[in-house]
């Protein structure tokens, strides 16, 4: 390439001194801080526009070296300065006049939308009075329909309080009726149950009666035949006697012996003992007179039962 040039450098501060001498910079940038502030310069300078961190750097970079500047930055704060307050001030004001602007919008939504809330509160107002209004006619109906109603309930009401009366009357009667069927009809049973049981003591007044009966006649047949014991033991006993006062004479022994043994035969039959003997007639007299005695008893008692069925019966 013609006109161009390649120079080698054996460090970086041998570049920028190159470059100051040159007039490009304004420094030398000897050390490391120097050239840190003139690439940050560089960097903030890249991005736009002129900020306090410029301004800094600027005085921090230029002055030192070039003091014929100052009056130049000076004025060129200054000019910031101004331009920062203007700039504020446009900023109020345009502030100012989006606040109008926003409550101008704010208040014509406001205004719009509470018109819309009335008309919409009007609107359901008007239909809720209309639902009323026909809530109304639809309850009157009703009420009317119900009136009806009530006056039909109320004649059938009457028409049933006079069924009922005459039902009362009919259950009452029918009820009094009842009553006296049943009370017939407990009557009716325990008549029967006395019947039989008249029934049942007849019968058992009639075995008793045959009891007695039979009693009576074994009693009289006891008695006959105690009677006649008692006849044959006296004879045996007045045979004994003689027969005893005897003993003495042979001849008499030997007849009164032979009485003894036809009475004792006779006893025998009479008595239907055939084991009886002369030693054992004392004890069966005994038990003759023992038996008489059960028999009176069995007699009495018989009778005493029939004369308390006899009164029982005629107490039912």
């Amino acid at each position: 390439m013609e006109g161009v040039q390649f120079k080698q450098f054996n460090s970086i501060t041998d570049y920028h001194s190159l470059m100051f001498d040159l007039g490009i910079i304004a420094r030398r940038l000897r050390s490391a801080s120097d050239r840190s502030k003139f690439y940050r310069l560089i960097e903030a300078s890249l991005y736009g526009g002129i900020s306090s961190a410029i301004t800094r750097s600027l005085r921090d970079y230029l002055l030192p070296e070039n003091s014929g500047v100052r009056k130049a930055f000076q004025d060129m704060e200054a000019a910031l300065r101004e331009n920062r307050l203007t700039l504020e001030a446009i900023r109020v004001t345009q502030s100012d006049r989006d606040l109008f602007k926003h409550l101008i919008s704010e208040a014509t939504d406001y205004v719009a939308a509470d018109y819309m809330r009335h008309a919409n509160e009007r609107r359901v107002h008007l239909d809720q009075a209309l639902a009323f209004r026909r809530e109304l006619y639809t309850s009157r109906k009703q009420l009317a329909a119900e009136q009806y109603k009530h006056v039909d309930m109320a004649r059938e009401l009457g028409e049933h309080n006079g069924a009922e009366g005459s039902l009362e009357a009919d259950y009452q009667a029918a009820s009094d009726h009842l009553n006296l069927v049943q009370t017939a009809l407990r009557q009716q049973e325990k008549i029967e149950r006395y019947e039989a049981d008249l029934e049942e003591l007849q019968i058992r007044l009639e075995e008793q009666n045959e009891v007695v009966a039979e009693a009576a006649e074994m009693q009289d047949e006891n008695e006959a035949r105690a009677e006649a014991a008692e006849l044959e033991v006296d004879e045996l006993k007045s045979q004994l006697a003689d027969y005893q006062q005897a003993l003495d004479v042979q001849q008499t022994r030997a007849i009164q012996y032979n009485q003894a043994i036809s009475a004792l035969s006779r006893a025998k039959e009479l008595c239907h003992l055939p084991d009886l003997t002369p030693e054992s007639a004392a004890e069966w007299l005994d038990t003759f007179q023992a038996k008489e005695q059960e028999a009176t008893e069995k007699l009495l008692s018989l009778e005493q039962k029939n004369e308390r069925g006899a009164n029982r019966a005629q107490s039912v």
